[in-house]
């Protein structure tokens, strides 16, 4: 994952290997991505979790918002498929 960041932005544009596409992202979400390690699998819940609570509410929409479009990525990629 590759952020770049325009300057005195608070957003940004994050290139993700795995979907092969852009996305815009809130600093502060990358600032906490960027401590995971990025060979563990993490829900979506256990990685709000390990937010901690300074994070702040809309930090954790974001994020949400970013996994929510790399699951929809890698769903409309046939990486992974979705039961139901």
């Amino acid at each position: 994952m590759v952020a770049s960041f325009a300057d005195g932005d608070e957003n940004a544009v994050i290139f993700s290997a795995i979907t092969g596409q852009s996305h815009l992202v809130d600093s502060a979400v990358i600032d906490f991505l960027d401590v995971l390690p990025s060979n563990v699998f993490m829900s979506e819940q256990a990685i709000l979790d390990a937010c901690g609570e300074d994070t702040k509410d809309e930090q954790k929409v974001l994020l949400t918002h970013y996994i929510t479009d790399i699951i929809n990525n890698l769903l409309a990629h046939e990486i992974i498929s979705c039961s139901e």
